[in-house]
């Protein structure tokens, strides 16, 4: 699953060129187990990217454990941005296509990426607008 996390101006904030970015050492991803313990998630920054000519022109947070961790209803899954407050995470995933179908950010549906170049990805992009 990725994560896009841009401003309202549609800047892409993994980009360190604009202002209020955030770099990976400033990003947490993680869950807290139902006893309390916290757990982090790995992740990486995946840049821009094209297929082709199709372009696809965000940063995101990738990461391939997420959806295992989110598998289990006893972990809740959070997003640190900074010193900011955590977001909460939560997918529905499509059993049959090991795809997340749903992302809701703070009880709120995170708008799904439907640009040619997401069919590629499976349509695992979701965005978080601050």
């Amino acid at each position: 699953m990725s994560l896009v996390i841009k401003n309202a101006a549609d800047q892409d904030l993994l980009d360190t060129k604009n202002t209020g970015a955030f770099t990976k050492d400033k990003i947490q991803l993680y869950y807290k187990e139902a006893n309390g313990n916290t757990k982090q998630i790995n992740f990486f920054i995946r840049p821009p990217f094209s297929y082709g000519s199709d372009q696809f022109k965000f940063s995101q947070v990738y990461s391939e454990e997420i959806v295992a961790v989110s598998n289990n209803k006893d972990n809740t899954l959070f997003l640190k941005l900074g010193d900011n407050v955590p977001y909460e995470l939560k997918l529905q995933m499509n059993s049959t296509k090991s795809k997340v179908e749903k992302l809701t950010i703070d009880d709120k549906e995170a708008p799904a990426e439907n640009g040619k170049v997401s069919t590629y990805l499976d349509g695992n992009i979701f965005n978080l607008v601050r």
